[in-house]
């Protein structure tokens, strides 16, 4: 999900980041003008990679 932003965050604060990964797909997807399902394909495989992150 990097496409939507989260991953700087990531780096610093990989809970905090997986926290915002719906959020801001939400909003990057209202600006786009995508539909739910887009936001989902994004949110999940940055939630997948910052899983990793965690201890």
């Amino acid at each position: 999900m990097s496409s939507i932003g989260c991953d700087c965050a990531l780096v610093w604060d990989a809970r905090a980041a997986t926290r915002m990964a719906p959020r801001v797909a939400r909003l990057v997807a209202k600006e786009l003008g995508r539909v739910t399902a887009w936001r989902d394909q994004q949110t999940r495989p940055f939630q997948d990679l910052a899983r990793q992150y965690l201890p």
